[in-house]
């Protein structure tokens, strides 16, 4: 992406990191709000599918709406769809991966009690 701004602008190399932060912003933006005007607008994938936009090809639009529907249900895995508690959150977060070795490991500790 710099070596595209520099083609079309002189913009100094101290400008570079800001440069680079507003493009990821711009990015981050517009996602958001295709998202919302393509995905949530709509209740369902055929609605979604027949208001598609016409700039994105249809392979590609279909591969969105499968990456979408796939994140919307790994946010919520409670069968009654109900958010979870700041509780089941914080355990969630913070759950320890089985096969990762830890810094801040506790197991000799333990062993000495």
């Amino acid at each position: 992406m710099w070596e595209y701004v520099l083609t079309k602008y002189i913009v100094p190399e101290q400008g570079r990191e800001w440069v680079l932060k507003t493009i990821g912003a711009a990015w981050r933006i517009h996602k958001c709000r295709f998202k919302k005007k393509h995905y949530y607008r709509y209740p369902n994938n055929k609605l979604r599918w027949l208001n598609r936009p016409k700039r994105v090809p249809d392979d590609d639009f279909k591969k969105l709406l499968i990456l979408w529907n796939k994140k919307t249900e790994k946010k919520n895995e409670d069968p009654n769809k109900q958010l979870p508690s700041l509780a089941q959150l914080f355990e969630r977060t913070r759950k320890r991966q089985e096969n990762k070795r830890y810094a801040d490991t506790y197991d000799d500790l333990q062993e000495k009690f």
